[in-house]
């Protein structure tokens, strides 16, 4: 192989990427589907306008784990649809995160309220979903 088809490999590969939808696409997707505005999609998700700006408007933004959560939450996301949002941003549920499994649950169980997901992680000493509000 020379040095000019590993070149036309690299293009295809990014072309396809640039097809998929990003992080910062599905919060602008769900927000539109769900009938949500900007203020509404940030204050639950627990992040200022500032942060949700950044992130719908950079493609490539890499949110942290917390936050992606946060947004399954405000969204009201199903398993399913939190696991692809996770994608995404390039994280997975690691089974062996006590967070990570206790968020789980309470979607699994369609407990969507903040209060009762921070109390239980406040109880269990793990961080809480992001709070700039």
């Amino acid at each position: 192989m020379i040095l000019s088809d590993v070149f036309l490999i690299y293009d295809s590969i990014l072309n396809d990427v640039k097809k998929q939808e990003s992080f910062s696409d599905a919060i602008i997707r769900l927000a539109r589907e769900r009938n949500m505005n900007s203020p509404a999609v940030y204050h639950g998700a627990g992040i200022d306008a500032k942060h949700y700006s950044k992130i719908i408007s950079d493609r490539n933004y890499q949110p942290k784990k917390e936050t992606v959560f946060a947004f399954a939450i405000v969204f009201r996301l199903s398993i399913e649809d939190t696991e692809d949002l996770l994608v995404k941003a390039g994280y997975s549920f690691n089974p062996s995160s006590k967070y990570d499994i206790l968020i789980k649950n309470f979607i699994a169980k369609g407990v969507y309220d903040r209060r009762v997901i921070d109390e239980a992680m406040n109880e269990l000493s793990l961080p809480v979903l992001p709070q700039k509000w």
